[in-house]
């Protein structure tokens, strides 16, 4: 089963443009990856960014994890976000 994992970011407003730039790194990483379905970015409020990272099973998303976390892992999320972001992670229904 399809596997997703959906991160919401909440951007200070003079990191927008960083934490755009990370979670586009992570797509272009995420697309890589054997098992992606899908990987993009929900712009719709202008607070709130979300990535959706789609992989065929959880198996895959276990698998691209690495190679992700190599490329954004040491982005400073604390210091760039408003809020801790929020992951959600499950079988696409």
């Amino acid at each position: 089963m399809a596997c997703a994992v959906v991160s919401v970011h909440s951007p200070e407003p003079e990191f927008r443009d960083a934490v755009l730039d990370s979670m586009q790194r992570y797509s272009s990483v995420a697309r890589r990856q054997p098992g992606s379905v899908w990987t993009g970015i929900v712009d719709g409020s202008g607070e709130e960014l979300v990535g959706v990272a789609v992989r065929v099973s959880e198996a895959a998303a276990d698998a691209a994890s690495p190679a992700l976390m190599a490329e954004v892992g040491a982005d400073p999320f604390s210091e760039w976000d408003r809020k801790p972001v929020r992951t959600v992670r499950g079988a696409v229904r």
